[in-house]
């Protein structure tokens, strides 16, 4: 018989971190497998979160998810551990796979509320990162990847590998693993994915097309989740930013001067413009003072390309925060 596979959700909710987990390895042990997973249709906001994170059935079928396991032609159904009991009544031709409980780092239970779909996505974590997380926080694979790509799993699953204690939920993990995958995307498409932050954040973004992958180019060695946008980025939404607690020192004052005097000659001051005036006055102007400039422009030091920010907080903004950091 052609395997045919679905699943059951965790009692405490469908679009739960441990139901998200059970759709994962459904998708990873129909993939391997080579059979057909039965996907039930009575939950459009369970069928959002699959898809959001990548997953695709086979078949749908109306009912719910508890009844379409009854289904005679369903061959494996993949649990939590919960229904361990009830699993003979339930289906007793099936084959059954149970995964292990998450709990949290004190070893409890993962409460209902702060582990759903939405609100990983509304936290900046992208779908591959996910995927992989839930995958990897209960499963290893042959070759003991941390990393691992869809076709990779579907190639190496293997249900005996899976972990059969009690997994904590590793928000650390999860963070870096969404760091890696953020790291992947181009600046354009990280551009794209920040963007409904920005925007619900600062209600507009400006309409120069290569400024918000800009943007996003400097913010993205500290951009653990898409939501640190909105704190990385507000330097560049915000008139002022607030000074740090760095004195001027006095012989940084006449460079910050002559700085000011070259943007205020411009028209347009843009990333290649601020290239050549920072040119024109590199000879009076040491690395020692690319900090302090850095710190006028952004309020911090993070060792930023100075023409990207030039470019990007545009010539009024750089000439009344540099000539802030003058009088201070």
């Amino acid at each position: 018989m052609e395997p045919r596979l679905c699943f059951v959700p965790h009692p405490a909710g469908l679009l739960h971190a441990g139901t998200l987990q059970t759709a994962v390895f459904t998708w990873a042990f129909s993939r391997h497998l080579g059979g057909d997973w039965v996907q039930a249709t009575d939950s459009a906001d369970l069928l959002t979160a699959l898809s959001w994170l990548g997953l695709d059935w086979d078949e749908e079928v109306e009912g719910e998810l508890t009844a379409v396991s009854h289904h005679p032609t369903i061959t494996h159904i993949i649990a939590d551990p919960s229904w361990h009991p009830a699993a003979p009544q339930h289906n007793p031709t099936a084959t059954w796979l149970f995964l292990p409980p998450l709990v949290d780092t004190l070893g409890r239970p993962l409460p209902s509320n702060g582990y759903l779909a939405h609100q990983f996505e509304s936290k900046g974590y992208l779908p591959a990162a996910l995927f992989n997380f839930l995958l990897r926080l209960s499963w290893q694979p042959t070759s003991g990847q941390e990393i691992i790509s869809k076709w990779e799993a579907r190639q190496q699953f293997d249900p005996t590998a899976i972990l059969q204690e009690p997994i904590h939920f590793d928000w650390a993990r999860l963070d870096r693993m969404n760091q890696h995958y953020i790291a992947q995307l181009s600046d354009t498409q990280l551009a794209e994915q920040i963007r409904p932050f920005l925007e619900d954040a600062y209600d507009y973004l400006p309409a120069e097309g290569n400024w918000l992958p800009q943007l996003a180019s400097l913010i993205r060695p500290d951009l653990v989740r898409l939501e640190d946008a909105v704190d990385l980025a507000e330097w560049a939404f915000t008139d002022e930013v607030a000074q740090t607690n760095q004195v001027t020192p006095p012989e940084a004052r006449p460079i910050l001067a002559r700085l000011v005097a070259e943007i205020a000659a411009v028209v347009l001051l843009d990333e290649q413009t601020a290239v050549a005036i920072l040119n024109a006055i590199q000879p009076a102007s040491p690395t020692a003072i690319h900090p302090i400039i850095e710190a006028a422009l952004t309020g911090t030091i993070k060792h930023s390309p100075i023409p990207k920010i030039l470019g990007i907080i545009g010539k009024q903004r750089a000439l009344n925060r540099l000539a802030a950091t003058i009088r201070y």
